[in-house]
């Protein structure tokens, strides 16, 4: 399975999901960050989840396969990637490498592709009807909750995130400094990458990561 993923200016590419066209509408599913030039393989072990809106500008090479995604402006994911990896190299001292072949599963609270909020809102399906990632069902080493400010719309479809049994969990505060544990409440605010600060989400992930690890609680979890 690596040997078919492209390599791109001599690097793996990081990037991965799966597109699918319902209903004249574009939807991306199993959102991967690869970390430390991973790819996908047999071996592919999701190291974490983040739970944001909804995809945003990458799209698609190609339909109904997971492959390598054109990024476009889409910044989230360099950050995510970004933030894990300098947790990583932090542990790095205590003898604590990435594991090989090592991602981020990405999920969202609604898998319409559009950049534009107001327009993705616009077009969006009843939370019953809402096609959701067959990634949901996996239970995560931990997960980071991003789904942003409050808000009435998007209150509905995280109803189904409450009752998440994933081993740690947490989420930004308001003030950018401060994080709360646990899943954050339906109108409860989870500060999105959008200009949040780099160290304090580095510094926790690499305090979640070493109390996994104590607790021989980072297990592999395979897609």
């Amino acid at each position: 399975l690596a040997g078919d993923f492209r390599r791109v200016k001599e690097r793996i590419v990081a990037y991965f999901a799966r597109f699918e066209q319902i209903e004249g509408d574009l939807y991306r599913f199993d959102t991967r960050i690869y970390l430390a030039d991973g790819e996908p393989s047999t071996e592919s072990v999701c190291v974490g989840a983040v739970v944001g809106i909804n995809p945003g500008s990458a799209r698609p090479r190609v339909l109904s396969a997971l492959h390598e995604l054109e990024l476009g402006k889409d910044k989230l994911l360099p950050f995510v990637k970004n933030r894990f990896e300098t947790a990583y190299k932090k542990r790095k001292r205590l003898g604590a490498d990435i594991p090989n072949s090592a991602f981020v599963q990405i999920l969202n609270l609604f898998y319409l592709c559009n950049e534009d909020l107001g327009q993705a809102l616009s077009r969006l399906r009843g939370p019953e009807e809402q096609p959701v990632c067959p990634a949901e069902k996996n239970i995560f080493p931990l997960t980071w909750y991003a789904w942003g400010a409050e808000n009435e719309l998007l209150a509905p479809l995280k109803q189904r995130f409450l009752g998440r049994q994933d081993q740690a969990s947490f989420y930004l505060k308001r003030d950018r400094k401060s994080f709360g544990d646990g899943i954050p409440g339906p109108m409860e605010f989870a500060k999105h990458p959008r200009g949040m600060p780099a160290e304090p989400v580095e510094v926790k992930l690499e305090l979640m990561l070493e109390a996994l690890a104590a607790n021989n609680s980072l297990r592999d979890h395979r897609p």
